[in-house]
């Protein structure tokens, strides 16, 4: 039993304990709360609280509940970690009375990595920009076999092709009606834009959405901070499949067209030693839509982490041993058939055919990147962050060349050392490249109370081998040999860079974000067979962004934000080295004296400056999340395509002098009834050239000012209705494209009497509007297995014939109605 002279210690402690308390009362207070899961509402234990820019700190108990007390008056950002969760972060203002903040914590896979994540990546209600969030379980419900643009085209203002019709292969992403070439795209914050044509290959990495764990796309300018500058957005994919427990999954399909796939993923699960390890590595054929369209992809993706109290270490090796036959033209719409002009994409078996034929016309590529990660909190205010990187890719396509290659264009001339023998009459061309790329992207964070400081450096080198030679043709002199190249040369690429990023928290209602990016760059072509051609192009560009988000309520949130942000042309706007021979514009692109000499500090094609003025608005409640973004986005010295193409299908580009882009963006999701949730999007835009003029060979120009750009719908609409119980998943998703023009001439508008002839092709897509079905069941409970996941999918629903791309008079058909059935296992 306790003695008397315990208790009276003990009651006159409690006393003195209470006083003391109310005296600090006076100058600081307290936060109290609770953390749930977000997805059960279940309380999560052993949450680490931490005050940022203080000591102060809590781990939550058994029914979540935290406290953190003697916090003087202020503004702070309270953060919560905890492994299997995603970090969240919250602003908050102190006054004299305890301050209650109750949280809800996303699942992911294992502790996310912030080296991958939190450069330049937005918030909501701290972020003045336009964005949209994919997480893991989206992801694994809506992935199977496409390409990334496909899962990714339900985003605001997002639309896709692809050259097989089936959205296998080669597949492309738009933003706002910007192609892909100025979208800038990182994979867990490393840039993927081909240094010198800036275009991203999607293809080279097919399944790497079966390792994503979260995918943001920001929408405008100004939203990269590394790799080319965002112009009509930005999209980080981070991949953090790391589980916190062993496992194994199994997956498997089978679809229209002899699609099939099969992949295998291993998960060590978190080990004693700090480390995990993930695998993953799938197989995927298909014939394609389009007759001869095939794929044979074997993926795979490599990666350990390593995880400390302090750091967080990854390495992350993937990509895709790649053959597959050649699509890249589209279907000219009216054709001769039994004498008679037909719209063949108007006949179900006619508009399957692909104008490339030849079995021999096949590509053969192989792209690893390798990549290394790292993140260490060198205090409770700094963290260092470092992403280092190497990309090896090469291989070859093989092409037609019969009817248009002749002996000039191989160069098998008596100054070449050649005998004349007559043009090749049926020949087979070979493509080949090189590209190594390296680099190292580091970046300091640094927290304050009221403030968060970013400073990264980017540094990063490329070089590139191009040769093209002959595989077969009729009529080849004697003199011929295996090694003959036609053409050579090699590309280097510099780019150096340095960008400050800071967000200002002026009270608990305003933030304030601005940076600026630093980059310089430097392209170079040499070692040019046959014509000797060497140049340098170095160039310079600041970046500024400025934005503010004021949450007006709880609810209520509104921003601006102006960026001015330029970009370089591609490397062939200089010089297509590779066409030197007879094809297209063989000259280089640069200025030239009276007596022919080019001057290569004076090249003619000129980067594209933007300066882009975004207003927005969103309103979040438990059951309602809406957005309302309006973009105004005006360009000098646009890279626009000139209504031409390449040899293989592409648009040749120029720089229009002033052009305009302006619209309204609207979100909406809403939980509309128990399992049931509703979410759509509505992008409405004007896309036009205020001043443009083309200039023929003969000198003559014509004007396409006010045009509307082609390649820009005006409209694009989204809707998608979700229902889920016990284990049951079915979704319909519906997805309208306006209208779009083939070409600047806006289907000759200024020439109307054009329209009237009979053998007119009308220069636009049709606007097309197809719906998606996905039915879904996890058997899994009930056999005993963690899941055992079924899935059919069944996509363009009431089998519409529309077409999602075209290039002046060639289109590219989509895939009528088909299906695909497919199973995870997860052991």
């Amino acid at each position: 039993m306790r003695t008397k002279l315990e208790l009276a210690v003990t009651r006159w402690a409690s006393v003195l304990g209470t006083l003391l308390f109310f005296t600090c009362s006076a100058h600081a207070t307290s936060i109290v709360g609770r953390v749930v899961d977000a997805s059960t509402g279940d309380p999560v234990h052993g949450v680490n609280v931490q005050l940022r820019a203080t000591p102060l700190g809590a781990t939550t108990t058994d029914d979540g509940s935290y406290g953190l007390g003697d916090v003087s008056p202020g503004t702070y950002v309270l953060l919560f970690t905890h492994v299997g969760y995603r970090p969240h972060s919250k602003p908050v203002r102190v006054t004299q009375s305890t301050l209650s903040v109750d949280v809800r914590l996303s699942p992911t896979t294992l502790l996310e990595q912030t080296v991958v994540v939190t450069a330049d990546r937005a918030v909501e209600r701290e972020s003045a920009v336009a964005f949209s969030n994919m997480d893991q379980r989206e992801i694994d419900n809506r992935f199977h076999a496409q390409g990334i643009p496909t899962m990714l085209s339900e985003m605001p203002s997002a639309t896709t092709y692809s050259e097989s019709g089936n959205n296998i292969g080669y597949t492309y992403l738009t933003l706002r009606g910007f192609d892909q070439r100025r979208i800038s795209v990182m994979i867990n914050g490393i840039p993927q834009n081909d240094p010198e044509d800036h275009n991203v290959y999607w293809v080279n990495f097919p399944d790497l959405a079966s390792s994503l764990e979260d995918v943001q796309v920001q929408r405008g300018a100004g939203s990269g901070l590394y790799g080319p500058a965002a112009i009509g957005g930005s999209i980080n994919l981070v991949t953090d499949r790391f589980s916190p427990e062993p496992k194994v999954t199994l997956t498997s399909g089978y679809g229209s067209y002899d699609t099939r796939k099969v992949g295998l993923t291993l998960n060590s699960g978190l080990l004693d030693n700090g480390w995990a390890v993930n695998a993953h590595l799938s197989k995927t054929m298909t014939d394609g839509y389009r007759h001869g369209a095939w794929v044979d992809f074997m993926s795979y993706f490599a990666g350990a982490a390593h995880y400390t109290p302090r750091s967080t270490t990854r390495i992350h090796v993937y990509g895709s041993l790649n053959r597959d036959h050649l699509n890249y033209y589209g279907t000219e719409r009216f054709q001769t058939v039994n004498g008679n002009r037909v719209d063949v994409l108007a006949d179900r078996k006619l508009r399957r055919q692909n104008p490339i034929v030849g079995n021999d016309e096949i590509e053969d590529f192989h792209q690893p990147h390798v990549e290394a990660l790292s993140e260490w909190a060198l205090d409770e205010n700094k963290t260092l962050h470092n992403s280092f990187f190497y990309v090896q890719g090469g291989g070859f396509f093989d092409f037609d060349g019969t009817g248009w290659a002749d002996e000039a264009y191989f160069r098998l001339t008596p100054e070449n050392g050649f005998t004349p023998v007559g043009n090749p009459g049926q020949s087979l061309v070979r493509a080949f490249v090189n590209n190594h790329q390296a680099g190292w992207l580091p970046r300091l964070t640094l927290e304050r109370r009221t403030s968060t400081t970013e400073i990264g450096f980017e540094a990063r080198y490329h070089q590139s081998l191009h040769w093209g030679s002959v595989r077969f043709a009729e009529n080849l002199p004697p003199e011929i040999t295996p090694e003959y190249r036609f053409y050579q040369y090699k590309g280097e690429k510099w780019i150096g860079g340095a960008y400050v990023g800071h967000t200002q928290r002026v009270n608990e209602r305003v933030n304030v974000n601005g940076k600026v990016h630093v980059a310089a760059k430097r392209y170079r072509l040499f070692d040019e067979a046959f014509v000797g051609t060497e140049f340098t192009v170095p160039l310079l560009f600041v970046n500024p962004s400025l934005g503010v988000n004021v949450n007006l309520t709880d609810r209520v949130h509104g921003y601006a934000s102006f960026a001015r942000t330029s970009r370089e042309p591609q490397l062939k706007n200089y010089y297509n080295a590779a066409n030197s021979s007879g094809w297209g514009d063989r000259q280089p692109q640069f200025a030239q004296d009276a007596n022919g000499r080019f001057n290569f500090d004076d090249p003619l094609a000129k980067p594209e400056t933007l300066n882009d003025v975004e207003l927005g608005a969103g309103y979040t409640s438990p059951s309602l999340h809406g957005t309302l973004n309006l973009f105004w986005m005006d360009f000098r010295d646009e890279i626009v395509s000139n209504g031409q193409l390449d040899q293989f299908g592409q648009p040749v580009t120029g720089n229009a002098d002033k052009t305009l882009h302006k619209g309204v963006e609207l979100t909406a999701a809403a939980r509309v009834a128990p399992g049931l949730t509703l979410r759509g999007n509505l992008s409405v835009s004007r896309n036009t050239f205020k001043k443009h003029t083309v200039f023929d060979s003969s000198g003559q120009g014509t004007s396409f000012n006010g045009n509307r750009i082609s390649g820009f719908p005006d409209v694009l609409g989204n809707v998608r209705a979700t229902f889920e119980r016990q284990g049951f998943r079915a979704s319909l998703a519906v997805q309208h494209v306006g209208k779009q023009y083939t070409d600047n001439s806006e289907d000759n508008r200024l020439d109307p009497a054009a329209r009237s002839t009979p053998d007119y092709v009308p220069l636009f897509v049709e606007a097309y509007t197809v719906a998606n079905l996905g039915l879904a069941y996890d058997f899994g409970p009930h056999l005993g297995l963690k899941r055992l996941e079924l899935r059919v999918d069944v996509n363009n629903l009431f089998d519409t014939l529309y077409e999602t791309r075209g290039e002046t008079t060639a289109f590219f058909p989509a895939a009528t109605r088909n299906v695909f059935v497919w199973s995870k296992i997860d052991l």
